[in-house]
């Protein structure tokens, strides 16, 4: 289906076009970067960006049919006319523009130069998702584990990115009051930010797709259903996610990828820490009030013998359900409380939405009072960060608590392997005095790493599971423990 450029005098328009396109679209997104992130005209923050995150500007000649080349380009056309991703070999944002003519690429540079918002708008979306870990081999084979049996499931993934990518960029754009009302009809937004529940819906309603190839490198990817429209043409060869599961990956491409990722949130979150820009970024985000009797449900599932802590504080035998005291000795004083020492693992991958973590901070925050010591690991497919904290009053009060409970500090894939090797590298004289809390969707390896580290065998568990973002539940006959469902 591809032409071949052939005359000396295509190929210099073909590289004046390069050069051209390259210059506009710098230009006009270096001056809507900085707002578009809330920043001040002198803000460093698009420097730094278009520094990690470089342009690049190819072409891809296609078949007659495919482009109109017969009158002016619509901001529409353009929008169908091109193809964006990630080259993470060059760190670059890699925007493809398929013509089918020489004189297509002159009205494709009219209306870049006249419409820098749609190209602000795609590289926004490219940002989030290279931050967000989603090109990564490890975060789609978790999305294709949870529908393995789909037929269509990589085209559906790429469909369901692509809603979610514009989510995230739609939001960017309203949160700084950035216009985009030229883009408004011509993209479709999903209901969430989250590529997993988009895929879900997407599974579910089993639209019917269609996929025309324009050239060796390049499928248009359209959703024959009034409910999906608007999906841009999308680069289906090479980056498509391919079948198979692998825990953990440690391909090339995806500690490229995750070097990249915490580059960029580090310059973001360093210049917008605690505003409404940060927090579409999943970088913060505060406690969602949720009530789930945390405690009074764990003294019927574990061995109440935990409860027997350090500690103190005004009251005694808080924890300690009434049908136990008579089997322990009483504390010497009475101001003595038990209190728990918790060791507590948090997904922060792609997979598991901002509202989830809020929620789930929200219940570790309202026991704070019940917690002597509590030590937190952040996780994706590795350990990214973790904290030990004890207080004698409330565990809330520890310097360390939000950022420990309320942030994320990277975005990706998920694995339990390194987390389980982090926790016996801790030193624990008494396993069984401890409790450990995991929070994910579980779309992971726990069963099948679990007795790697015979440690796990010995410390009381327990999985905290929202249904509602698509959990699954931990297979408890392998690993021992209990599920909790909020």
């Amino acid at each position: 289906m591809s032409k071949t450029v052939n005359s000396k005098k295509t190929m210099d328009r073909v590289a004046d076009f390069t050069t051209q396109a390259d210059s506009i679209i710098t230009t006009g997104m270096a001056k809507m970067l900085n707002s578009t992130l809330n920043q001040s005209k002198t803000s460093m923050l698009s420097v730094k960006l278009l520094l990690k995150l470089k342009l690049q500007i190819e072409i891809e000649q296609v078949d007659k049919e495919e482009v109109d080349t017969n009158k002016g380009m619509s901001v529409k056309e353009l929008v169908d006319s091109m193809s964006v991703n990630i080259d993470t070999e060059n760190n670059t944002v890699k925007f493809t523009f398929l013509y089918n003519k020489p004189k297509h690429l002159k009205r494709i540079l009219a209306v870049l130069s006249k419409y820098p918002e749609v190209m602000t708008f795609m590289y926004i979306k490219q940002v989030h998702a290279t931050i967000l870990l989603w090109d990564s081999q490890t975060f789609n084979s978790q999305l294709i584990k949870q529908h393995r049996k789909v037929a269509s499931i990589t085209q559906y993934i790429v469909c369901a990115k692509e809603l979610a990518m514009n989510k995230l960029a739609a939001d960017t754009f309203k949160a700084s009051n950035t216009d985009w009302g030229v883009l408004t009809d011509l993209i479709a937004v999903g209901s969430s930010a989250n590529p997993s529940t988009e895929l879900a819906q997407l599974v579910k309603d089993a639209p019917t797709l269609k996929v025309t190839k324009l050239s060796k490198k390049y499928s248009k990817l359209q959703i024959l259903s009034e409910k999906y429209i608007n999906i841009p043409t999308a680069e289906l060869s090479g980056t498509s996610p391919t079948h198979g599961y692998q825990t953990p990956s440690s391909g090339d491409k995806d500690v490229r990828i995750s070097n990249l990722s915490n580059q960029l949130m580090n310059d973001i979150n360093s210049m917008s820490k605690g505003t409404a820009i940060g927090d579409l970024f999943n970088l913060h985000f505060d406690a969602i009030d949720t009530d789930i009797n945390l405690f009074d449900r764990l003294e019927k599932m574990v061995d109440t013998d935990v409860y027997n802590k350090i500690g103190a504080s005004d009251s005694s035998w808080k924890g300690l359900n009434n049908r136990y005291r008579h089997i322990y000795t009483a504390p010497i004083r009475e101001d003595t409380e038990h209190k728990l020492d918790i060791i507590l693992s948090i997904d922060v991958s792609a997979s598991v939405d901002t509202e989830s973590l809020a929620k789930f901070a929200s219940i570790i925050s309202k026991h704070g009072a019940d917690i002597g010591r509590l030590r937190v690991i952040q996780h994706t497919s590795a350990v990214i960060k973790s904290w030990d904290m004890k207080e004698d009053e409330n565990i809330t009060d520890a310097f360390d608590f939000k950022e420990a409970v309320s942030s994320r500090q990277a975005s990706g894939g998920t694995s339990f392997l390194d987390t389980f090797k982090h926790i016996s590298k801790m030193g624990i004289e008494d396993p069984s005095k401890v409790i450990y809390f995991a929070f994910s969707d579980f779309y992971a390896d726990v069963e099948d790493v679990w007795h790697r580290y015979p440690i796990m065998e010995q410390i009381p568990s327990t999985y905290f599971i929202r249904q509602e973002s698509g959990s699954r539940e931990i297979d408890t006959s392998i690993t021992g423990g209990t599920n909790i469902k909020f």
